[in-house]
């Protein structure tokens, strides 16, 4: 789906954040898609050239050069390359080609693009303050909201660490773990590690890395927003993305049919379901109530949730809801404290055709899998409801809100946790297991197979 302009995605993971999407793509050489435009000699402009053409490539092979070229030590540890990966093929499937129009060195190194949606682009290169020539994230924001960062003081990088601090002590769903990451910020702040760096989006990714290095939590970053955002005082105490989007999110979101890709039935009257986010509205609910009763049909049913980052868990109950005869405990939403703040189960009634009980279900995954994607799968996985074929997925368990720390710096905080009703526990670090672990390529292949061999079984 084409991201919402005006809404961060973050995979803190992978190091990129991504405010952009498109559709389906070609891929120009890297000389069509730069134009005339030159890319500075430094280290950040040949990073960025090489950034272009990776998203604009098809290969393996490029992704895995970029990142043994260009990335910081301390980000290709964090996350194995077999999950970087499908990353970067979500991104390429939502914004190639990217058409390069200018490229500005200033502070940091920035490439004005189009996305293949057609959308206007700001591709930031955000170096490494402890690697200075390689690359500790990418940020892809509209080009229209890209401002230069802002030069920082000694005083204003101390002030940036309390804040952020005080946001992860008073909310970050383990307090344990929050006062650890907080000592560890303030002892490098102390000890002069914070410095040598004069911006605010430098210290913002190097406060991110120092922050998951000590907590491991692929939700959680730091980062400079184009607008500053509420901060604790001013906020509600209610859970992020329960309301309706407004009018012109809705008209983009239907534009992009709410994410639903495919629909159809395969040979063997089995159903094959794609949709790449878990988008959590009334109309969305109605795209899905019709997707699923046009499959209620089928003998067996595939769920690709391999292009899928997550998303609302009210849509998540509300599609699980097609698969179950009788109302069935989802999973709970744990706060700091240990309290369940929220049971979400599957509903009673839904529109249009719920699928057989007895019809197989399959889910298919990949390393870009994540979050409310994986919610999703590991619901199904522990009811013994679905067969999960595909990659280990991206391990995030945690709700997140924004919250405003000091001006235009905001935390992407994990505020609560997901507590299965089975397992009791989540998926968070870890991933979910296939139970029929292959190469996302062969995802697909694999779960017509196993498919057929059930339907096989049954006659």
């Amino acid at each position: 789906m084409k991201r919402r302009l005006s809404v961060l995605v973050a995979a803190g993971a992978f190091g990129l954040s991504v405010i952009a999407g498109g559709v389906a793509w070609t891929t120009p050489s890297l000389a069509h898609a730069a134009g005339d435009v030159t890319f500075p000699a430094s280290r950040a402009g040949r990073s960025a050239e090489a950034f272009v053409a990776m998203v604009n490539g098809k290969d393996d092979a490029s992704i895995r050069a970029f990142e043994k070229e260009f990335r910081a030590d301390a980000r290709r540890a964090e996350v194995p390359i077999e999950q970087r990966i499908p990353r970067v093929q979500g991104v390429r499937a939502e914004m190639a080609p990217l058409v390069v129009s200018r490229v500005v060195e200033g502070e940091e190194v920035v490439v004005y693009a189009t996305t293949g949606g057609g959308q206007d682009v700001a591709v930031v290169m955000q170096m490494s303050s402890e690697q200075p020539d390689k690359v500790d994230g990418v940020v892809i924001m509209p080009a229209q909201e890209y401002r230069a960062p802002r030069r920082i003081d000694a005083a204003a990088r101390g002030e940036i660490v309390e804040a952020v601090c005080g946001v992860l002590e008073k909310e970050y769903v383990y307090p344990d773990v929050a006062a650890q990451m907080a000592a560890q910020v303030r002892g490098k702040l102390k000890s002069g590690a914070y410095d040598s760096i004069s911006n605010e989006a430098r210290l913002t990714a190097a406060l991110s890395n120092d922050l998951r290095a000590i907590s491991k939590d692929k939700h959680l970053n730091v980062a400079v927003t184009g607008q500053p955002l509420p901060t604790l005082d001013a906020q509600a105490d209610v859970e992020e993305d329960e309301g309706e989007p407004s009018p012109e999110m809705d008209a983009e979101m239907a534009r992009e049919n709410y994410a639903f890709r495919e629909v159809k039935r395969l040979d063997g009257n089995i159903g094959y379901l794609k949709f790449d986010m878990f988008v959590g509205s009334e109309k969305a609910e109605q795209t899905a109530a019709a997707a699923m009763t046009f499959l209620s049909h089928c003998d067996a049913l595939i769920v690709d949730l391999r292009e899928n980052g997550g998303g609302d868990p009210r849509m998540i109950a509300f599609l699980t809801s097609y698969l179950f005869d009788s109302k069935v405990h989802l999973n709970d939403m744990v706060d700091r404290n240990g309290k369940v703040v929220k049971e979400y189960w599957t509903l009673d009634t839904v529109p249009g055709r719920r699928l057989r009980s007895d019809v197989p279900v399959f889910v298919l995954t990949s390393g870009y899998t994540f979050s409310g994607a994986e919610e999703f799968c590991y619901n199904l996985q522990n009811l013994g409801r679905a067969l999960v074929i595909g990659e280990v997925t991206g391990g995030g368990a945690h709700p997140v809100k924004g919250v405003g720390a000091r001006g235009h710096v905001a935390v992407r905080v994990p505020y609560m946790r997901a507590c299965n009703p089975v397992s009791k526990t989540n998926w968070e670090g870890v991933g979910i297991q296939p139970d029929i672990k292959v190469a996302r390529a062969d995802a697909l292949d694999r779960a017509l197979e196993e498919a057929r061999k059930v339907l096989r079984q049954k006659k």
